[in-house]
């Protein structure tokens, strides 16, 4: 299946409505660029080990934009181990107003991402070669977003610091366990609020949940 056939143009915005997420063609069209780019360069380095287009589509592009409807603010989000552009690129393809940075640890993922950006020609969204615990950016996301870490404690323990008040951090994760929530909870206190949210992916039926942890 090719990124620009209309077959897998459908398969996203076909899964995209299912979630009553309303694409354009531009959108789509952009995300088949995005996807080209990460195959090409998965050949040079470990950008993912999701090559087959139909997992593409859904497991990359499908899940990072799931939590659109919950990102409604216009402000500065940051998305820490973007790794292939996930869920960053896709999220910024929605709402490009939105200010983005996306961060990561590897020098050579950084350096596709800047590419990436360039080739798609997206406004106010940068990449830096940093890890999260080194960025010096204190409160000043609206939105802090990822799939990469580990585990929710190491990703709120990395992440509030740099949240703005009434900010929001979104986990996009697995399967989430009492044990990873209870521990989540001695940070800061557990001055914070915590939301679940569970969804299974189109057409595949995985489980995935978003957590949401507001100040």
């Amino acid at each position: 299946m090719n990124f620009n056939s209309k077959t897998w143009k459908s398969l996203i915005m076909d899964g995209a409505k299912s979630m009553d997420i309303c694409l354009d063609l531009d959108m789509i069209d952009k995300f088949a660029i995005h996807a080209e780019e990460l195959i090409n360069w998965n050949k040079k380095i470990n950008l993912t080990a999701i090559i087959d287009p139909f997992e593409i589509a859904v497991k990359h592009f499908l899940d990072s934009i799931i939590p659109i409807s919950i990102i409604q603010k216009q402000g500065h989000i940051l998305d820490i181990g973007s790794g292939g552009g996930f869920p960053g690129i896709p999220i910024k393809i929605l709402k490009p107003s939105s200010s983005m940075l996306l961060i990561d640890a590897s020098e050579k993922k950084v350096i596709f991402l800047k590419n990436l950006i360039r080739i798609l020609n997206l406004k106010d969204i940068s990449a830096l070669h940093v890890r999260g615990e080194d960025l010096k950016f204190k409160k000043k996301f609206n939105v802090i977003i990822s799939r990469a870490l580990s585990t929710l404690f190491e990703f709120a323990k990395i992440s509030l610091p740099l949240l703005s008040d009434h900010g929001m951090l979104v986990a996009l994760k697995g399967n989430i366990t009492k044990e990873e929530i209870d521990k989540l909870m001695t940070l800061d206190n557990g001055k914070f609020k915590i939301e679940i949210k569970e969804y299974n992916l189109p057409y595949i039926g995985d489980k995935r949940s978003i957590v949401i942890v507001s100040n």
